[in-house]
């Protein structure tokens, strides 16, 4: 068990740096579209819980 906890642990560090970069780079544009124009907010809003649940599952794996 071990084992396997060593080999998956650098396969969740990078998920983790994926998906912060990842939401990240999601704020960036975000923002520059709220800049330009009102945006529809709640497609981010139900987008973004989703990447958080999948993360914390993949860190709860390990």
């Amino acid at each position: 068990m071990l084992t396997l906890k060593h080999m998956l642990h650098p396969a969740i560090d990078g998920i983790a740096h994926n998906t912060s970069r990842y939401c990240v780079h999601i704020e960036r544009l975000f923002n520059q579209n709220v800049r330009r124009k009102q945006l529809q907010t709640e497609k981010v809003v139900k987008f973004m819980p989703q990447v958080s649940i999948t993360w914390m599952t993949q860190v709860s794996l390990a």
